[in-house]
């Protein structure tokens, strides 16, 4: 949103310096400028400054950082097994119970700080279907968006939990990411402002063994896939270079191109697929790999969140391994930088996987406890568009689809 196409007629003592507002050139100085008005501002704001342009700056002075959320899903048990997890709610919050097995008996450990919760299994006091959990989730990324903020959701849990399905969905039952495209497109065809152009761009790609592979480049085409390296802009972010970019006509168009995407993957790594749930005892607990050395750079993520929680706690200088993988270079803008971030952990609730459950629960509470510093977008280029991310990791990989 310009600043210069509001007009803003103000009343009162402090009025010569609010009538000039649109003359300057960032929003940083007009901020500035209405923060000279001082305790004068709080009795006129209501009626004087734009409510569009009121929410902008209270994103940038109130709440400059903003915590990432988390929520967690649990997917259904087998009907063989027993369940193992407990949820409950305090004060908004809600924590998880997980009974392990520890020797010969059994142990409940809580993780507390999460969100919400959805389960996946009916009936349940916490139950949620697809649309009740893209109405939590999804329709804030959908303003977010549209204010120009960029956003972000990670899916991430154990192979097999269902981040498939709450990214992906099915035909019938769409996740997380054709809904958002769709109501993306709903809320342009909506919009009648003549001086306003909307484009929508998508990128699609997974990254399996520090390998990127474009997921929206022809799988047919003849010859060596081209390849693909992480770079790093002026502005000290990480992007991929040459990754195909597709202009979306409308929604049908999107869908036919992510789904393009989606046949892309399970046609190039269905070999790999089902080599990514390792046993429990191959992790310590900082989530650190011990064997199969190939795969050792995919646990960077849980790397990371501990070294950043670490240096919350002891406010010192602590190194975070950013650059030790591909995974963690593309997520850094979105762990600690210019998004607004959602993380949505998927979890197994069957009693056999209580470790790998408490263990990607642990992962998701130190998600919960980073900060990122979202900012507008409001330039008149390609980079200040807002960008909507969607990533699903486990151990096997990350696939990252980005409109």
């Amino acid at each position: 949103m310009s600043l210069q196409s509001h007009k803003i007629e103000a009343q009162g003592p402090w009025s010569r310096k609010t009538n000039h507002l649109s003359q300057y050139s960032t929003l940083q100085e007009t901020i500035h400028t209405i923060l000279l008005c001082g305790e004068r501002l709080r009795a006129t704001t209501s009626r004087n400054i734009p409510t569009e342009l009121w929410e902008i700056i209270l994103f940038y002075i109130i709440e400059p950082e903003r915590k990432i959320k988390v929520f967690v899903r649990v997917c259904p048990r087998r009907k063989e097994e027993e369940r193992a997890l407990g949820a409950r709610s305090t004060n908004g919050k809600y924590s998880i119970q997980v009974c392990l097995s520890v020797g010969n008996g059994l142990k409940t450990k809580e993780v507390e700080g999460f969100d919400g919760v959805f389960w996946s299994e009916e009936p349940h006091l916490y139950y949620a279907n697809q649309q009740q959990v893209y109405q939590t989730i999804g329709v804030n990324i959908l303003n977010d968006a549209f204010r120009g903020i960029n956003s972000c959701v990670i899916a991430y849990g154990d192979f097999g939990c269902g981040k498939r399905y709450s990214i992906r969905g099915l035909e019938d039952d769409p996740g997380l990411f054709p809904r958002l495209l769709a109501d993306i497109f709903q809320r342009i065809s909506e919009n009648k402002e003549e001086d306003v152009e909307y484009r929508v761009e998508m990128s699609y790609l997974n990254i399996h063994r520090e390998r990127i592979r474009d997921l929206l480049t022809d799988s047919s085409q003849e010859g060596p896939a081209k390849r693909l390296r992480v770079r790093e802009n002026r502005e000290r972010t990480f992007y991929v270079e040459n990754l195909t970019k597709v202009v979306l006509k409308n929604y049908d168009h999107g869908l036919e191109t992510y789904n393009a995407g989606n046949e892309t993957s399970e046609i190039k790594f269905v070999e790999s697929a089902g080599t990514s749930r390792k046993p429990s005892n191959m992790f310590v607990g900082d989530g650190t790999l011990l064997r199969h050395r190939p795969l050792q750079r995919q646990c960077v993520i849980p790397l990371i969140l501990n070294s950043l929680a670490k240096q919350q706690q002891s406010e010192k200088v602590v190194h975070i391994p950013w650059r030790d993988s591909i995974i963690s270079r593309l997520l850094k803008e979105n762990l600690v930088g210019n998004s607004v971030t959602t993380v949505l952990g998927v979890v197994n609730a069957d009693f056999s996987a209580g470790d790998e459950t408490y263990r990607t629960l642990r992962h998701c509470e130190l998600f919960g406890r980073l900060k990122t510093k979202p900012i507008v977008n409001n330039k008149k280029t390609s980079q200040g568009c807002s960008t909507c991310k969607s990533s699903s990791i486990d151990n096997d990989g990350i696939q990252i689809a980005e409109a």
